[in-house]
């Protein structure tokens, strides 16, 4: 009866752990209402500094962040999770606003900020032939 016991409790506590070890992912969107774009289609990253094409909309936020005993939040894991959330709220396009570094002290993951954007078709064709991926910048 005891080893039941002592199972079930690492089973409990070991599930409890495992939830707890990925990044926190919150969404604002705006009055825009766009379907969700398929994973096959690119998402365009804009840098810190660049300007958004003309006639872009910008339809929510995404920000990721760190549930304090986070796993697989790298800057490609993490860029990829501001993607797919993208993709659900039905933009084409992410904006780095604020980037943090892991460090010791506060979290060892990458924590970003982004605006959504639904760019215009034409300008998004163009953008997405030229920019399909973007380094990190400083």
């Amino acid at each position: 009866m005891k080893m039941k016991t002592l199972r079930f409790t690492l089973t409990f506590c070991a599930t409890i752990i495992l939830l707890g070890c990925s990044s926190t992912v919150k969404t604002t969107r705006t009055n825009y209402n766009y379907s969700p774009i398929p994973s096959s289609e690119p998402i365009i990253v804009y840098g810190l500094k660049d300007s958004m094409p003309t006639n872009s909309q910008q339809i929510g936020t995404v920000r990721i962040g760190d549930s304090g005993f986070s796993t697989n939040c790298g800057w490609e894991q993490t860029l990829e999770k501001a993607k797919k959330a993208c993709r659900k709220m039905g933009g084409n396009g992410i904006q780095l606003i604020a980037v943090a570094e892991p460090n010791f002290w506060l979290s060892t993951c990458y924590r970003i900020y982004v605006y959504v954007w639904r760019i215009p078709e034409k300008e998004y064709i163009e953008k997405s032939t030229e920019k399909q991926y973007i380094e990190k910048q400083n």
